[in-house]
């Protein structure tokens, strides 16, 4: 939607730090152990938030395309993080019990 022949809108200044919030959360997060992962409800809020800014603006702001890909990549990226937890309590809940029933097994029975 250009006002004038030339003229480029001017992008939101928040629209690439959604995007490489939201590429760092996913990206990282297998080489960190799953750490990377808690920058993306970051990159969710920022994403909506510069969503809400741009359309706001009346056409006149840019870089909705990389605000809404930051908030679709922090929406991914924070619903692995609730599995992740998820997973993990549940191992810490599992394990103790685990190893107790391996260690209590009567002599002479294998696993």
């Amino acid at each position: 939607m250009s006002r004038h022949p030339g003229w480029v809108r001017p992008r939101h200044r928040d629209a690439g730090t959604a995007l490489a919030l939201g590429l760092i959360g996913l990206l990282a997060a297998l080489p960190s152990f799953g750490l990377a992962l808690l920058v993306s409800p970051f990159a969710w809020a920022k994403g909506q938030r510069t969503l809400r800014d741009i359309r706001s603006s009346g056409g006149w702001l840019d870089g909705e395309r990389e605000a809404r890909a930051g908030m679709v990549l922090g929406i991914i990226g924070t619903a692995l993080l609730v599995l992740l937890v998820v997973v993990v309590v549940l191992l810490v809940l599992w394990l103790p019990g685990l190893v107790e029933r391996l260690e209590t097994r009567p002599e002479g029975v294998s696993v």
